[in-house]
């Protein structure tokens, strides 16, 4: 197997294996076999590494993304522990059914034995991480809801929204501010804000939804139909849905490699962005658009003042740590107009945010406008006005 960008890994439970695929569904490849009783499943892209547990042999395992280098991480899980994954950057995490906790470990392997994070619960079943927001989430089908805490387990556990007694499987898109779940009981896929706000169905009329995955910069979310033995997918708003990969007798766990990092108009290029599909130079530029509709994340959060000779805008760490941990490891591109403005930030991972403000109430100096970050608390927009004795009662006069 290659390893690389544009992977789907799951675990097939009847042939006690993990397997793989392109994310268009072509080759399908064996990654690790003679498994005992595999369970969850996550990807380290960073690292290029996969994790697993196997309930048979009471373990967690990790090894290449190509399956080579079998390493054991943690030894002695509980019954019924270890069914979801979660990894943060030094981590893995995992709920513990049996002793109803949530438990953690060092990805190395080099603890003696795993913590117990967060305790006192009922049946924990999912677990998830928020890499920007610094917090644990998890699903309990014993209160039927999602609580969250913080990354170190400190205080008191929130409760953040109903999960109900039929999911199984919860994913934060950090980027976005969103929580993800399945619930096979309604037949249905949930989101709703990190702090549990704007709760709704996305996707509906699946047959027995189950684990989830998440492309974060394509914008795209992946399930498994356990009864009709199928992967599919959907943009994060729960629109095109699509089937991926059909026929795979007993998918459970399910995982994502390491995302394309660019994207581009190019037709080879765009192929891979678009999860390996062709695209002729002839509807590259109408493909490119919803390609870059998709992975471009819009900033909302926002404030302004007007100060004399200047307006500033500003886009605090607080409000968008996604996007400023991007301007902090990436780059920052402008584009000043005389009634508009444009503010994209890439990471060096390739995920995008922007922030564009048309129709400004009063005209700007494009030459003499700039943007600069501070490092973990805010993004500064400086737009030097063209008449300073203006007063801006708003920013902007359409409502875009």
């Amino acid at each position: 197997m290659q390893a690389g960008p544009g992977k789907i890994f799951w675990i097939d439970a009847g042939s006690k294996k993990i397997r793989c695929a392109n994310t268009d569904g072509s080759c399908i490849e064996d990654v690790l076999d003679d498994l005992t009783s595999p369970a969850g499943l996550a990807v380290d892209a960073a690292q290029s590494l996969l994790y697993w547990s196997d309930l048979g042999d009471k373990k967690i395992w990790k090894a290449n993304i190509d399956g080579t280098g079998r390493q054991t991480v943690v030894s002695g899980l509980s019954p019924s522990s270890g069914t979801s994954l979660g990894l943060d950057e030094t981590r893995v995490l995992w709920p513990d059914l049996a002793q109803k906790r949530i438990m953690c470990a060092r990805k190395d392997g080099s603890d003696s034995a795993p913590k117990a994070l967060v305790t006192d619960l009922v049946k924990p079943n999912a677990v998830a991480v928020d890499a920007f927001g610094g917090k644990i989430y998890w699903g309990d089908f014993g209160t039927r809801k999602i609580h969250r805490c913080e990354s170190q387990g400190f205080g008191s556990p929130e409760v953040v929204v109903p999960y109900g007694k039929n999911s199984n499987s919860l994913v934060v898109d950090s980027i976005r501010g969103k929580i993800f779940w399945s619930n096979f009981g309604t037949h249905a896929i949930y989101r709703c804000n990190l702090d549990g706000q704007a709760m709704e169905p996305i996707i509906m009329d699946l047959e027995n939804p189950s684990a989830l995955a998440l492309a974060p910069k394509a914008g795209r979310l992946y399930w498994i139909e356990r009864n009709s033995g199928k992967i599919r997918r959907a943009a994060v708003d729960g629109s095109h849905v699509e089937d991926v990969l059909s026929d795979l007798g007993d998918p459970w766990s399910l995982a994502l490699g390491p995302e394309p990092t660019k994207t581009s108009r190019g037709a080879a290029e765009l192929g891979a962005i678009c999860d390996g599909y062709p695209a002729s130079d002839e509807v590259v530029e109408q493909v490119s658009h919803a390609v870059e509709e998709v992975c471009t994340v819009p900033i909302t959060k926002y404030s302004w003042t007007d100060e004399d000779s200047a307006v500033k805008v500003y886009i605090s760490e607080s409000a968008n740590p996604a996007a400023l941990a991007a301007a902090a490891s990436g780059s920052m591109d402008t584009d000043f107009q005389e009634k508009s403005f444009r503010l994209t930030v890439e990471g060096k991972d390739g995920a995008r945010f922007e922030l564009r403000i048309r129709g400004l109430l009063h005209e700007i100096l494009p030459e003499k406008c700039k943007a600069r970050v501070s490092i973990g608390k805010r993004i500064t927009v400086s737009l030097a006005k063209k008449d300073g004795k203006q007063t801006w009662k708003a920013l902007s006069n359409r409502n875009w």
